[in-house]
């Protein structure tokens, strides 16, 4: 949940540095680096991502609960079916990006879906995805059969 929040705050800042005015910071001008300037929107957008790496791990913690919850049989196809899922998503999702940005609104509709296929996420793992296995002991260390009752001894 933590870092598919990050990613929702992530677009939601994002989208904030949209509608931030054009204001100067620094203006570089290097024979290394070239001629750039950096604007209050620009470093809005950097922390934006930065906020995404920090709390990343979404298909990494996606891949562990695949791996709690699915039986032994049907593992290789489960996690075929995230592959897929996630190439799909590196195909299409840039596609669908260009479509939303060549329209007369530029490149809000991009991110605005972008949050609301977040914000939908984020509502679906806080309501709707069922808990894996909290305890997968079956005995605690020490003997105990029951893994919330007492220790002997």
């Amino acid at each position: 949940m933590l870092s598919q929040l990050g990613t929702l705050a992530s677009w939601g800042i994002f989208l904030i540095a949209l509608t931030l005015p054009v204001t100067p910071l620094i203006e570089v001008d290097s024979p290394v680096t070239g001629a750039f300037t950096v604007t209050i929107p620009l470093v809005v957008l950097f922390l934006a991502r930065a906020l995404d790496g920090i709390t990343g791990g979404n298909v990494s913690v996606a891949n562990a609960y695949l791996a709690d919850i699915t039986e032994e049989s049907e593992r290789s196809e489960n996690f075929g079916k995230m592959a897929i899922s996630g190439n799909l998503g590196f195909i299409l999702g840039p596609a669908i990006a260009g479509a939303l940005g060549a329209t007369a609104w530029g490149e809000v509709p991009p991110v605005v879906t972008a949050f609301l296929i977040s914000l939908i996420a984020s509502a679906f793992i806080a309501f709707g995805l069922p808990d894996s296995d909290r305890c997968v002991l079956k005995v605690r260390p020490g003997g105990d059969r029951r893994p919330d009752g007492p220790r002997p001894g």
